[in-house]
């Protein structure tokens, strides 16, 4: 997690793999799954970003109230596709 930390700011790419592997190797390590959130979602992966999230919540019940936390959280509501949005297609009458 500390290389992950190190490399952050400097090669993203390698950062991000860094923080999975030791996100992989201690899944306890709330701060390192909280740390791959985030480089998750710097990315634009939110698909994974969402899914990492919902696993730190439910390893560390605490991380509600993390404040970064809930911004990687309010970040990945905002960016989510309008559950409601309804598309219709009108056929022409001929």
């Amino acid at each position: 997690a500390v290389l992950g930390a190190l490399l952050h700011g400097h090669d993203e790419k390698y950062a991000l793999l860094e923080t999975r592997i030791a996100a992989h190797l201690d899944p306890a390590d709330w701060l390192a799954r909280r740390d791959l959130v985030e480089g998750l979602v710097a990315a634009h992966l939110d698909v994974p970003a969402t899914h990492e999230l919902a696993v730190l919540q439910r390893i560390e019940p605490d991380a509600a109230r993390d404040t970064v936390t809930l911004r990687l959280a309010r970040i990945l509501a905002e960016r989510a596709p309008d559950a409601h949005a309804v598309v219709s297609f009108a056929h022409p009458r001929h």
